[in-house]
């Protein structure tokens, strides 16, 4: 979501410690210009089309917080304006691992300064500076159709949203994944930079409509970030940029592919 209005329901602040992100089961057809990128580490540009990004397989581990645990994971790293497709702003790194029940995330979110802008309001996380996932299961090219949102602010508030053909924000806010866990960072977690923050999690695949993946499905994947400079400018970043005016996030033929392998 880009603009809006949502609520809280797994809106909450969650703990701080470990774990990560999980979505539902697909396969190739009817996802047109996927192809893997095989850098461990790249910026979109949209000439690359849609951009696809490795989901490795690793045996289950106890503590997601340890570095280690990310030795295998492939990295995204995006600054591209949503509208353009041109560097933009400041760089958000994402990871992304899975193991037989979960799918797992780690974000590091830098920032041009030392004051990362805070958002008090959990109950409308898209209305703030933020970082979005949209997590798609199935091959559908029609927006808020089997989409699952998951929004995060520094504040350590997280907003949760399943879209199910119908545009009812008070309707999608109703999803609770179960299993869900995220805790945040007040610094990145790969780098040495001083400036920005971070958070990593867990989602078990049981929380979504749909059976764990198989090694090679494919799921479609948007990220995307909001962020206000300090001449309060208000950018809309993107993995895939969606190429809209004004930015909007929900564009399925932008999407990213995650490929589990």
């Amino acid at each position: 979501m880009s603009d809006g209005t949502k609520r809280d329901t797994a809106n909450r602040t969650p703990k701080r410690t470990d774990q990560s992100v999980a979505t539902t089961s697909s396969s190739d057809q009817d996802i047109a210009g996927a192809k893997i990128v095989p850098q461990a580490s790249f910026i979109v540009l949209p000439s690359k089309g849609n951009p696809t990004l490795r989901c490795q397989y690793i045996d289950k581990a106890e503590i997601a917080d340890d570095p280690q645990f990310w030795e295998n994971s492939d990295t995204v790293t995006f600054m591209a304006s949503c509208q353009t497709g041109s560097p933009e702003g400041p760089e958000t790194q994402v990871r992304f691992l899975r193991d037989a029940t979960s799918l797992y995330f780690s974000v590091d979110v830098h920032e041009t300064s030392g004051q990362h802008a805070e958002h008090d309001n959990s109950q409308q996380v898209w209305m703030g500076n933020n970082i979005e996932f949209i997590v798609s299961p199935s091959s559908r090219n029609r927006p808020f159709h089997d989409e699952y949102e998951f929004l995060f602010n520094s504040s350590g508030c997280v907003n949760q949203l399943h879209w199910d053909g119908i545009r009812d924000v008070n309707l999608a806010m109703r999803w609770q994944p179960e299993g869900f866990e995220c805790h945040f960072s007040n610094e990145p977690r790969f780098t040495d930079d001083r400036y920005g923050w971070g958070f990593y999690g867990e989602i078990p695949f049981c929380a979504f409509r749909a059976e764990a993946p198989n090694s090679g499905d494919l799921w479609r994947l948007g990220l995307y970030r909001r962020h206000t400079t300090r001449d309060e400018r208000n950018l809309m970043m993107a993995w895939s940029p969606t190429l809209t005016d004004p930015p909007e996030f929900h564009v399925p033929s932008r999407y990213g592919i995650l490929r589990f392998e």
